[in-house]
């Protein structure tokens, strides 16, 4: 049932940190009205691929949700022919036979499927041959073997990804989604399109970071059809998809051995290794605690604009900094000898006092100087939203678009820049630009 599909995927993802797990697992408590799933043992999970667990003791789980009002509205509305039909936000597709009435306490054996979904954690799954389970009638003893992942983690369990739900996928991947596909007992039974809507301030933050001199690129371990998607709503050029935690560092480490200062945003787990990698790793605040744990800078609010005045109120303290060092500098190569007599011949004297409070005078100046830094603004989004952004906004959608597989070495890139690494941004060929920046992806999706 839809009930019965909804509580295994969420059970399963209940034990994982991914950002899309966790938006499966609150997407499938919001709809049933409860707190609690079902029990999870023997959980593996592979980074870039998917999740394998055992679960159990669901019955009351599934129970919650086939009896709450949100699902009963919803197959009410199915079995009557209304088309569209939206479940607290993700569009569900399922045969008629599989929304037959069951009888109480049967449980059923999930089989092969279609489907598609979008929005938040949007699943889609079709049904066949639905049969009476040979389990124990007492569901609560129950176990099923749950796996949740792509297509490679699916060749690598040995179970078979047909054409139709090749076409399935093509199609939930063309719409920026990422596709999953759910597995009970080495049998494929649903589809899961999770549509990690990309933040409004995204391709502003792509198009100021440019401007700044900052080369911009995007790592993500989502397939092509994604990331090209998501790449030309934010304005990327260079994308690199499928890409796995391991190979993030590969790239970082030959940016770095290319002569660039690399810098790292993420937020997920598998965005840990390449912000501890980095010259600079920056983690976004509501981010796992991991990849918070290896970052150099947390930003505490989710908004990605943050980036641009984290490094813009740097680029001012280093300029600061100089400043106070040349000022400081003049300051004593001209005030040492005038108190060291050397201009005594043409009566230019210092005297002791004089001396002293000049001495005190320079470190009053400096500190003066750094101070005013307290009177930072960062650069706001109607300032940052010029008419030059208007204009790169709506021709962004004809501009060139390069896309790599992760295995693949990036041969535009020349060194003697500055690389920046950001996850999910883009990459600009200008060779006016002195930095890059490279947003990696956890799921990865801005």
């Amino acid at each position: 049932t839809v009930s019965m599909v909804l509580a295994l995927l969420a059970t399963a993802e209940s034990s994982s940190e991914h950002p899309l797990a966790t938006a499966i697992t609150k997407y499938a408590k919001e709809v049933f009205g409860s707190k609690k799933t079902g029990k999870v043992i023997n959980f593996q999970s592979l980074p870039g691929c998917g999740l394998k667990a055992t679960v159990s003791q669901i019955q009351s789980f599934v129970q919650t949700g086939a009896q709450c009002n949100q699902m009963v509205n919803y197959i009410n509305r199915l079995r009557s022919g209304e088309q569209d039909l939206e479940l607290a936000g993700a569009c569900l597709e399922f045969p008629k036979h599989f929304l037959q009435p069951l009888s109480e306490g049967t449980l059923i054996h999930l089989s092969t499927e279609d489907g598609a979904g979008g929005g938040g954690a949007d699943a889609g799954a079709q049904m066949d041959n639905i049969t009476p389970s040979n389990l124990p009638h007492n569901s609560e003893e129950a176990k099923y073997s749950v796996l949740v992942g792509n297509r490679e983690w699916m060749r690598r369990n040995f179970i078979e990804v047909g054409l139709d739900v090749e076409e399935k996928l093509g199609r939930e991947e063309e719409l920026g989604r990422t596709a999953v596909m759910l597995a009970v007992d080495q049998k494929l039974v649903a589809i899961v399109g999770i549509a990690d809507t990309v933040k409004p301030e995204a391709a502003l933050t792509v198009y100021s970071l440019k401007k700044m001199g900052i080369e911009v690129v995007l790592l993500t371990g989502d397939n092509k059809k994604t990331a090209a998607a998501i790449a030309r709503e934010v304005g990327i050029h260079s994308v690199y998809a499928q890409v796995l935690p391991q190979h993030k560092v590969e790239k970082i480490k030959n940016l770095q051995n290319s002569g660039f200062k690399v810098a790292m945003v993420g937020d997920g787990v598998n965005d840990s290794p390449a912000l501890a990698q980095s010259d600079i790793g920056i983690a976004i605040g509501s981010g796992t605690d991991v990849a918070v744990e290896a970052a150099d800078v947390v930003l505490i609010r989710n908004d990605l604009l943050d980036v641009v005045a984290c490094l813009d109120l740097s680029r001012r303290t280093v300029n600061r900094i100089w400043l106070n060092f040349m000022f400081a500098s003049i300051y004593n190569l001209v005030g040492i000898p005038v108190a060291a007599g050397l201009f005594s011949p043409w009566q230019i004297k210092l005297q002791p006092w004089m001396g002293s409070g000049a001495m005190a005078l320079s470190s009053v100046s400096v500190v003066v100087s750094s101070l005013l830094l307290k009177c930072y603004r960062k650069p706001s989004r109607q300032k940052l939203e010029t008419l030059e952004y208007l204009k790169a906004v709506q021709g962004e959608s004809d501009s060139y678009l390069s896309i790599h597989t992760g295995a693949e070495l990036d041969t535009s890139i020349k060194p003697g820049r500055n690389f920046f690494s950001l996850h999910r941004l883009s990459h600009s060929p200008s060779p006016k630009k002195e930095g890059l920046l490279l947003e990696s992806d956890e799921d990865d999706q801005v």
